[in-house]
């Protein structure tokens, strides 16, 4: 059993994931700049350019996603940190010591939902639209028409593509 499952295993809650720019502090020491992976009640999964000390105390700082104009602070400690592909991806138990620390870990989250939904939902809308299409194409004989709506699919199914399905 690698790592990642063992980590996984051990999460007590779903993760959302989530991309947002998160600042860090680590102990006394200097920070540096991550990316914000996912979410849960519980933690964050960030992605790091170098690895982090599990145990290590660290200071975060993410945009509010509501109103965009300023920062939560979360403070936590690396629950585990292991390589990827992007450089380091680290598990952060946040502490529940303050109340606005668990307000700002639901507003993560229910941006990160709502952010989700509005992709889906685009992506459903240009596969109903896609589908509609080729029922018409399917449905006209005349090979000119073909030609025309032919455009027009070629285009909603690269916006599909586009959002990544």
């Amino acid at each position: 059993m690698n790592q990642l499952t063992t980590n996984r295993e051990r999460r007590r809650a779903k993760r959302v994931s989530c991309a947002a720019a998160v600042r860090y502090q680590l102990g006394r020491e200097i920070g540096g700049h991550a990316t914000l992976a996912d979410v849960d009640h519980g933690g964050i999964g960030v992605l790091v350019s170098h690895p982090l000390r599990e145990g290590q105390r660290v200071m975060l700082e993410v945009d509010e996603p509501k109103r965009g104009d300023g920062t939560v602070e979360l403070k936590g400690r690396v629950a585990w940190c292991e390589k990827c592909a992007d450089g380091y991806r680290a598990g952060i138990r946040v502490y529940h010591d303050e109340g606005d620390a668990r307000v700002a870990l639901c507003a993560l989250m229910c941006a990160a939902l709502k952010q989700q939904a509005a992709v889906a939902d685009l992506r459903n809308r240009h596969f109903i639209y896609a589908e509609w299409k080729l029922v018409s194409l399917a449905a006209n004989e005349e090979p000119h028409w073909i030609w025309k709506k032919r455009e027009r699919l070629t285009g909603a199914m690269r916006n599909v593509l586009a959002l990544g399905y």
